[in-house]
């Protein structure tokens, strides 16, 4: 994967992109976003290049990791040699977040350089606007950083909702309420030293999940986003092609084949680059949502059952991850929709036959696009994400009866 996209940065960027670098484009709201993102890295230790290396911030970040699922495993084992089924039952809860945290460490590890070259590619393409487009890209690279930070604030709220209610009863009532349904070893949570290292264990972890949360689905966010652009620079150059054709004084028929051909090859660095995504996020994503699914509906059964409400920050938290990869899916979908209308709605009639015959086998192309799925179950969208708490209510209302 990291051999393909250097490919394709070197000869595709360089090639099919028939602009010069503008010196008055700066994409200075682009390195905004992406330093935005890694205020959160560089706190977890990783940094999105080809030569990041192992780091002592890192290590601990491991660390964090390997601690969260041996407590977990720790847990289910100590109360199952203690007969306590229903609690053994409830840690089955926490493998949503657990998951969510293996699955962006797994996504850096393995592909950090993968995700550096499609920022690479990002920044080149944007370099490579006029004055007029790098206006427009300008305000659209402001509402992409506008939703990061939606994203950002949604997710710290979801954690507020976490802690309130344990850190309420700690302060004002002295009770002892924890975080999660699991037992941290070596520690007695009954005693009040205990329950505060216990307590204190259990949200530098949860600052940790949701720092490589942003840092992890901001660089997803923006992978997304660049497609829009590739879509906007095609729109731009589309309504140049049909110029060259209305007015074809003003240019040969040669250089009207070989901007065509452009436009091709920018269609194809776009596909290449879904592709790119798709290799990197696609399967973490299937096997999150699998763990996810089973890991809510024992959420929302213990906060019935078992009157678990910090759980109630916990399944916020985990229904907002699920339904932003779904929006993710989503605006997939409409920027392939777009570019689908950008094709149909240029004047491919005035084409000559040799350029209506490329004009077609590119709209084949473009009804072919790649989106992205959750594995072989189902696309990822919002109309799945609706089905999936549909799934999520009806499993968690028939196992509140049965058991």
């Amino acid at each position: 994967m990291e051999v393909k996209i250097q490919s394709k940065k070197k000869s595709h960027t360089t090639e099919t992109i028939r602009r010069k670098e503008n010196a008055d484009n700066d994409t200075t709201t682009l390195k905004r976003i992406f330093d935005f993102s890694d205020i959160f890295s560089n706190i977890v230790g990783w940094k999105f290049s080809y030569d990041w290396k192992i780091n002592p911030k890192h290590c601990f970040t491991c660390l964090v990791v390997l601690d969260m699922w041996t407590q977990f495993i720790y847990s289910q084992i100590l109360f199952f040699k203690n007969g306590e089924y229903s609690r053994f039952f409830g840690v089955l809860a926490t493998y949503g977040i657990g998951a969510s945290f293996i699955k962006k460490f797994w996504i850096f590890v393995k592909s950090y350089k993968a995700l550096a070259a499609l920022r690479h590619f990002s920044f080149k393409i944007n370099r490579k606007a006029d004055r007029n487009m790098a206006e427009k890209l300008n305000r659209h690279q402001l509402k992409n950083f506008k939703l990061c930070k939606i994203v950002v604030l949604s997710a710290s709220l979801s954690y507020a909702a976490f802690t309130f209610y344990p850190l309420t009863q700690l302060v004002f009532n002295r009770k002892f309420v924890s975080l999660l349904p699991i037992e941290i070893m070596f520690l007695d949570q009954t005693k009040w030293s205990g329950f505060i290292i216990a307590t204190a264990i259990v949200a530098v972890t949860g600052v940790w999940v949701e720092l490589v949360f942003f840092s992890i689905n901001i660089n997803f966010l923006m992978a997304i986003f660049n497609c829009s652009t590739q879509v906007i620079l095609i729109e731009d150059d589309f309504k140049k092609l049909d110029a060259f054709w209305s007015n074809p004084k003003t240019t040969n028929l040669v250089e009207r084949h070989m901007f065509l051909r452009n436009i091709c090859q920018k269609c194809q660095d776009r596909d290449k680059f879904m592709d790119a995504v798709k290799g990197i996020f696609d399967g973490p994503i299937f096997y999150y949502f699998c763990v996810t699914y089973m890991a809510q509906i024992i959420c929302l059964y213990e906060i019935q059952m078992m009157n678990w409400i910090p759980g109630y920050g916990f399944s916020i938290c985990g229904f907002l991850e699920m339904l932003l990869y779904c929006i993710i899916g989503t605006e997939v979908s409409k920027i392939n929709e777009r570019l689908f209308y950008v094709l149909t709605q240029s004047k491919w009639y005035t084409y000559d036959m040799c350029s209506q015959k490329i004009f077609l086998d590119l709209l084949n192309s473009c009804m072919n696009a790649k989106e992205l799925s959750i594995g072989p179950l189902a696309p990822l969208s919002v109309i799945s994400w609706i089905q999936i708490v549909k799934s999520i209510y009806s499993y968690y209302t028939f196992l509140s009866e049965v058991v």
